[in-house]
């Protein structure tokens, strides 16, 4: 929009219908306006959306995992998938709830890391959320959401189920979905 916002406190109030057309145009230039400094507040700019829109087109069909960066380039959300292509394009289209919309709109870019299947990328995800610590990702930040399967390295070796991977010579197996499944 053309029009300035330092002369928008100068215009007058309308004194008959005729000028409620001009209203209607001060209004949606204000409007825009507030739309760009909102977009530019949160480091939005078509650039930025050419990146991830050309980013999105090099996608393979493969598993693996994703980091969504913020405009600083810090990791905010650390993903896995069996499809990399269908996912993470899933964040960029339809509606979502109040949380993934909030992710959605501090994301700034993004990475991706293909592996050669799903158990590996739930293994590098673990890893990548304790080393990083994502705001966005609440599981895993404390090493409680998957369990695993340990045989102690005792004269009797014991079978334990645990949410910690220790150097203690046991044997783990794992990462499982719940601890039933383990």
């Amino acid at each position: 929009c053309a029009l300035p916002i330092s002369n928008l406190s100068s215009q007058k109030l309308p004194r008959n219908f005729d000028d409620f057309e001009q209203i209607d145009l001060i209004s949606n230039c204000i409007y825009l306006w507030l739309l760009r400094a909102f977009q530019l507040f949160f480091c939005y700019n078509e650039s930025m959306n050419d990146l991830i829109k050309h980013k999105l087109e090099l996608l393979p069909s493969n598993p693996g995992c994703y980091l969504h960066k913020d405009k600083f380039g810090n990791i905010i959300y650390v993903g896995k998938a069996k499809n990399l292509k269908n996912r993470v394009r899933s964040y960029f289209r339809g509606s979502h709830d109040t949380k993934t919309e909030l992710l959605v709109s501090e994301i700034a870019d993004f990475e991706f890391i293909v592996t050669e299947s799903n158990i590996e990328a739930l293994l590098l995800e673990i890893n990548l959320i304790q080393e990083n610590m994502p705001k966005f990702n609440i599981r895993l930040k404390d090493d409680k959401s998957y369990p695993f399967i340990k045989i102690t390295k005792e004269l009797y070796p014991r079978l334990l189920i645990t949410r910690q991977v220790k150097k203690d010579g046991g044997l783990y197996f794992g990462p499982y979905p719940d601890s039933g499944a383990a």
